[in-house]
């Protein structure tokens, strides 16, 4: 039996949840296979413990085994993918329709600078998540979890 898609057209199967649809798009548009898009997402989730937390190590390290920060970052990344994505698609619409060369490496660096941890980490603070989220991963209560405190 073939799949159909959203309008009953026979074709590929749609993406099972929102993070697919948008995987698929990002992955069409900067022409990143499984694993480098996994990759990218996972070296960007750590760059962004690293810088967000650059001054609590312990916190970076506890944050990055636990799921429900990356939880949390899959739905930050998703959130940038709703607003850049369409902005790529537009570029290589008006680049196609113009008669332009536009290449998939400009597409994937402005992709990959876009989703930067360090650049996210300064854009995006969750205030109280994080204290409640360290104590429960590690059972201790902190008077001071903001990093960009000190």
């Amino acid at each position: 039996m073939k799949a159909t898609d959203t309008n009953g057209a026979l074709g590929a199967p749609q993406p099972a949840t929102q993070w697919e649809a948008l995987k698929a798009r990002a992955m069409r548009l900067t022409g990143m296979d499984e694993m480098a898009y996994a990759e990218l997402v996972f070296e960007q989730g750590l760059q962004y413990l690293g810088s967000y937390w650059q001054h609590r190590v312990n916190a970076a390290q506890i944050f990055g085994h636990s799921r429900r920060y990356w939880l949390w970052w899959r739905n930050l990344w998703a959130r940038q993918d709703e607003l850049l994505l369409p902005m790529l698609e537009e570029i290589l619409e008006d680049s196609i329709n113009e008669g332009r060369y536009v290449d998939v490496w400009q597409l994937r660096d402005t992709y990959t600078d876009e989703h930067s941890g360090a650049k996210l980490a300064t854009r995006k603070w969750p205030h109280s998540k994080w204290e409640r989220w360290l104590t429960e991963e590690t059972g201790n209560e902190s008077d001071n979890l903001n990093p960009q405190a000190k």
